[in-house]
């Protein structure tokens, strides 16, 4: 039985026992995807690491302001985050 490009099938050639082996498929495309994937998820992670020490490192400074100074600050900084993200899950599932 073949396989379709980067799926997983059926190896018709199974063990004596008439079980079959699944065998997994990886053209260049897929491999060149999953790249992708580790590399945007070992950017994310450190990015992330990076920016929540950026953020509380400014924090520290800014506390002698009002509180709505820094109920605006920490509303931003938490939601920030969430586009850099984005455009990197983005590129990472692109073809």
């Amino acid at each position: 039985m073949k396989g379709k490009r980067g799926r997983v099938y059926r190896d018709p050639a199974g063990p004596a026992t008439g079980c079959s082996i699944w065998r997994w498929d990886a053209p260049l495309p897929y491999a060149r995807r999953m790249s992708r994937i580790v590399l945007a998820s070992v950017a994310g992670l450190l990015g992330f690491a990076l920016y929540v020490g950026a953020v509380v490192t400014l924090a520290d400074s800014i506390g002698l302001v009002p509180w709505a100074v820094r109920a605006l600050y920490f509303a931003v900084a938490g939601i920030a985050w969430v586009f850099p993200a984005r455009w990197l899950m983005l590129w990472a599932a692109r073809r």
